[in-house]
């Protein structure tokens, strides 16, 4: 991956970044439009981080977790994924 498509993923994340903490924002002033909430992941704490995409790797380091909940439900939820190899008898736990 060259340093341009490096800089696009990294303005897009940056983006809805910025966005997410509008909504955050937003939400903090006025209780019925819910929650949202992010919890940027240390890449310590992904196992195998290095395999995954740069796009994944920079947007959990920058927004990671990413919780949005309406009236006590949530509603959307972001969490660390697990890789998956298929040859592992586990691979769908």
């Amino acid at each position: 991956m060259n340093e341009s498509e490096k800089k696009s993923i990294e303005d897009r994340v940056d983006n809805l970044l910025r966005n997410i903490k509008l909504a955050q924002a937003a939400s903090d002033l006025d209780d019925d439009l819910g929650e949202v909430d992010f919890f940027p992941i240390s890449a310590l704490h992904i196992e195998n981080f290095g395999l995954f995409p740069y796009d994944y790797q920079y947007f959990m380091t920058n927004i990671g977790q990413l919780f949005i909940s309406f009236s006590g439900y949530t509603s959307f939820m972001l969490s660390i994924p697990k890789l998956c190899i298929l040859d592992d008898p586990d691979w769908d736990d």
